[in-house]
């Protein structure tokens, strides 16, 4: 364990016994009141502040706390016991994003169903999953409330209409919803929209749609879009002709 050195070495030595859960050695038999838990919640505050993290998410894990242990699963980029971690604990949105992570999109539609986010549940099974049945399915469980969640919505529809019986019917829906970004409040619902929408021109092979969407991005001043614009032309042209300059 190369974090031994930041910590006292009898505490080093009493960890490494608990770890693997033998009775450390008790020299001048010093009475404690503390349950076996709560030395083990000690143990693993220790673990980590030793910078020793796969024996504190397994003391985590043998005390049940998986609050803490999803954490350094994720940290160790272990997406999936991070992601069951979360569900145990049902930090349903936590574990979706790590089910993404270790490409397990029907489990992270179905975590964002639980955290009642069923937009981004659809999204997921539409672009991720591949499943356009159940992502339409999905979405008539919900009912628009705001011009955001109408553009969401028409969003995944057009991203399962990207296929080639219904593909004008897809671009034409999503060239209207174009426009309608520019009109959002500049906060993380248009900027996810716009990446959606990305998404959708992409899977649709229309790079005047993707060009569009790029000077919406522009305009709108989304982070980073003017870069965003320009490593796509030169990735798609070899050059970057034509966009404007920053202002």
């Amino acid at each position: 364990m190369s974090g031994i050195k930041k910590i006292p070495r009898k505490v080093g030595k009493w960890l490494q016994d608990l770890v693997h859960h033998k009775t450390p050695i008790r020299r001048n038999r010093v009475r404690t009141s503390l349950t076996k838990p709560e030395l083990q919640q000690r143990a693993a505050r220790c673990y980590a502040m030793a910078g020793w993290p796969d024996d504190a998410c397994r003391m985590f894990e043998d005390l049940g706390d998986d609050h803490h242990a999803g954490p350094y699963h994720e940290q160790q980029g272990r997406w999936e016991d991070a992601a069951m971690c979360y569900a145990r604990a049902e930090e349903w949105q936590n574990a979706a994003r790590c089910y993404l992570e270790c490409q397990k999109p029907d489990d992270a539609a179905k975590s964002l169903l639980k955290a009642h986010q069923v937009l981004q549940a659809a999204w997921v099974w539409a672009d991720h999953a591949g499943q356009f049945v159940r992502a339409e399915a999905t979405l008539q469980q919900f009912i628009p409330q705001t011009e955001t969640d109408q553009l969401s919505v028409n969003l995944i529809l057009a991203r399962c209409g990207a296929v080639p019986a219904h593909q004008m019917q897809a671009a034409q829906r999503l060239h209207r919803t174009i426009e309608q970004l520019v009109t959002l409040p500049p906060d993380f619902q248009r900027q996810r929209l716009h990446n959606w929408a990305l998404r959708v021109a992409d899977a649709l092979n229309r790079p005047d749609l993707i060009t569009s969407l790029h000077a919406v991005g522009v305009r709108a001043d989304l982070p980073a879009a003017h870069e965003q614009w320009e490593r796509w032309s030169f990735d798609i042209w070899g050059d970057a002709t034509g966009i404007p300059d920053r202002s």
